[in-house]
């Protein structure tokens, strides 16, 4: 089972995946996806819980002592051989393959 990309799930929100089972026998194995991780423990009676959902976005202040080439968006970079996002006009860059904030 695979939740649709436009889902509207949230923390603390659940999945009935069947009914009418009165014995259940297996250990499904259950994995995060689209940032979706799945509490299972009540698996046995086909419910599934949102234990969390990941956005893909940090919050970076400082960097490291490493440089890293900064990019906006559209692709262009905006800083190259950083060390911070100090003095940059607020919004979400890719640093590292990875979105910030």
């Amino acid at each position: 089972m695979v939740p649709a990309e436009n889902n509207t799930l949230a923390v603390g929100d659940s999945i009935r995946l069947w009914t009418g089972v009165t014995k259940f026998v297996g250990s499904p194995i259950v994995e995060t996806y689209y940032g979706i991780e799945w509490d299972d423990s009540r698996i046995s009676e086909g419910l599934l819980f949102v234990k969390s959902i990941a956005t893909g976005i940090t919050q970076h202040s400082s960097l490291t002592t490493q440089h890293f080439n900064v990019y906006d968006l559209r692709g262009r970079m905006v800083r190259q051989g950083a060390t911070s996002t100090e003095g940059l006009k607020p919004g979400i860059y890719v640093i590292e393959g990875r979105k910030c904030v």
